[in-house]
């Protein structure tokens, strides 16, 4: 399938420069009470959360971490931020983690799975449209470089409308649901609040939502290739801290919902733990998933959206997590 031909935002070349603002990310600072400070990106929902969970349940204090978060709008402006030495771990789905995997990054595992069964992404449709063959010759919004835009691009290849639909590029959740209330958009794919917020607008219809778009997923754990190379101790420090605190995720998904709430301000307890459930969390990487990001790798690079500097293979370095779990390949 291919739509307009494009990079990603934040074209992989002008990562690539900015490498060298990210000196300061590979190495950590003392927290005040002897732990070592680990800055994390997240979103403000679930992406990331396990910072603020495993430091509250004292998993990361357990390794002598203190995770200091810092939100952005998408996993992939996470990922940048990481690129551009303003975090030092990132976290990102599927699309966002292929899109950057260049020399410079390292995939370093799985923190969750999500369910196939779909329900993360629902669907929306301006006033006036109920079904998809309705849209040809409209526009549909996307979050580029994010797996919103990966399963938009799935959708739209299930309905029969490739080469009939105008993407529209949008720069943030927020900025996607307003173009989709206003009519600059006629149907997208939104998430976590967007998906509250438009259901709460009688104009808008909403169709369906993500499920069989993405059979196998994964939640990657990313950092720059020169703090595992640099800082192994601090890699497998945090990998070790992570896997507690995907384990208790997954054994008590409402009281991390709760945490989870009380830590982003305004979050639903409720939505956060259903959304943990369906993110089925834990420290992993299954063969399955790899082959999952090479299929996503092969699929962006044949309709021109990144460029051969993406190499998956050479970006997965699973070494700190077979010593953190105790397992070899």
């Amino acid at each position: 399938m291919r739509h307009t031909p494009r990079l990603i935002a934040l074209g992989l070349s002008t990562m690539l420069a900015v490498l060298s603002l990210g000196a300061c990310s590979s190495s950590s600072s003392g927290s005040g009470d002897g732990n070592e400070t680990v800055t994390v990106a997240g979103d403000g929902y679930t992406l990331g959360g396990e910072a603020y969970i495993g430091k509250a349940k004292g998993y990361f204090s357990q390794e002598k971490l203190t995770p200091k978060v810092q939100t952005f709008a998408t996993g992939l402006d996470g990922i940048k931020a990481m690129i551009a030495g303003q975090v030092q771990f990132s976290f990102g789905l599927d699309f966002a983690a292929v899109s950057t995997a260049t020399k410079n990054v390292a995939i370093l595992g799985t923190v969750g799975a999500p369910s196939a069964a779909g329900g993360y992404n629902q669907m929306f449709f301006s006033k006036g449209i109920t079904s998809p063959g309705q849209l040809a010759g409209k526009k549909i919004g996307v979050l580029a470089g994010t797996a919103q835009e990966y399963v938009t691009d799935k959708w739209i290849e299930k309905n029969g409308l490739a080469g009939k639909v105008r993407t529209v590029e949008l720069p943030g959740l927020f900025e996607l649901v307003g173009a989709l209330k206003s009519a600059q958009v006629n149907a997208a794919f939104v998430y976590a609040d967007g998906a509250t917020s438009a259901q709460q607008d009688k104009n808008l219809f909403r169709y369906g939502d993500d499920a069989g778009l993405l059979k196998v997923q994964g939640i990657y754990l990313l950092t720059l290739r020169k703090t595992v190379t640099e800082h192994p101790e601090l890699v497998e420090k945090m990998l070790r801290a992570l896997k507690k605190t995907t384990d208790f995720m997954a054994a008590d998904p409402d009281q991390s919902g709760e945490i989870l709430a009380k830590a982003v301000k305004g979050g639903d307890a409720k939505s956060l733990a259903a959304q943990i459930k369906l993110d089925n969390p834990a420290l992993n990487q299954t063969d399955a998933q790899t082959a999952a990001l090479l299929q996503i790798e092969t699929f962006l690079k044949s309709s021109g959206k990144i460029t051969d500097d993406v190499d998956v293979k050479a970006g997965m370095d699973l070494g700190p997590l077979h010593n953190v779990l105790g397992s070899k390949k």
